[in-house]
């Protein structure tokens, strides 16, 4: 895995959250500073290139990102060895939130991805000690799974055209909110 530390002493990796660009809409904008020093002291810069694993399904979920740059695929393999995709993640997204000890899918980078990782121990007993970031996850696992819902509709009633022009909609939708999408173009680093 492509992870390098940040090489940065507490206080310069809380300036460094504090900057990021995507803190005010993941997880992190539920922290104060002191929350979020403590959250930053946890993290570790990680870097993936195009097509490498992030996540593994059925291996052990030993870490939990905040993607900051890039796409990230999700999916699980079916037993015949086809792949299913399920979702994308863009900046200001969560990978890894599971609850369980394995990965139920598998998350490889489609483009070059930066992300702030956090060993899931040491994240969880943050999250256990901060009943607002815990809520603040909560929330965020709501909304995945209302989109999960939208695409389970989105797939069973809409014809492929249809299906297409609502991706397109959503992905422009999510890129606005993350700053990092226009009204005209709408980047796409998935190949299909």
């Amino acid at each position: 895995m492509g992870q390098h530390a940040c090489g940065h002493h507490e206080g310069q990796m809380s300036a460094v959250c504090a900057a990021c660009r995507v803190r005010s809409i993941s997880v992190c904008a539920a922290l104060d500073e002191d929350e979020l020093n403590d959250l930053s002291s946890l993290a570790t810069d990680a870097h993936f290139a195009a097509r490498e694993t992030m996540a593994a399904q059925g291996r052990a979920a030993e870490a939990v990102f905040n993607i900051t740059e890039g796409t990230v695929r999700t999916y699980r393999l079916l037993p015949d060895g086809r792949r299913q995709i399920f979702g994308f993640l863009l900046p200001g997204d969560f990978l890894g939130l599971s609850l369980g000890d394995i990965y139920g899918f598998s998350a490889d980078a489609v483009s070059p991805v930066r992300a702030c990782r956090f060993a899931r121990t040491r994240f969880d007993a943050l999250v256990a000690a901060k009943p607002h970031l815990l809520r603040r996850l909560h929330e965020a696992a709501g909304h995945e799974l209302a989109l999960a819902r939208d695409h389970a509709v989105l797939l069973g009633r809409r014809s492929a055209d249809e299906r297409v022009a609502a991706f397109l909609v959503d992905l422009r939708d999510r890129l606005k909110r993350s700053g990092a999408g226009g009204d005209v173009t709408v980047p796409l680093a998935m190949t299909r």
